[in-house]
């Protein structure tokens, strides 16, 4: 059994932190990637707490459709 509780849920990219969103549009703008944003599909977010520590993790994550 896992250490960490972890909860997944969907979010819309504007609601992520602001400091999320620089770093995706900088890496974005880094790598040439054109407008892949309008082509998400869907923002999903997943909050990770260890059980036996006294931090947490927030992963968030863009899916972009593959076709």
């Amino acid at each position: 059994m896992s250490d960490w509780k972890r909860k997944t849920q969907e979010v819309s990219f504007e609601n992520l932190m602001p400091e999320m969103v620089t770093a995706i549009k900088k890496h974005i703008e880094q790598y040439n990637l054109g407008p892949i944003l309008s082509d998400a599909m869907m923002c999903i977010q997943t909050d990770s707490k260890n059980q036996r520590k006294v931090f947490s993790v927030a992963n968030r994550l863009c899916i972009q459709a593959q076709w």
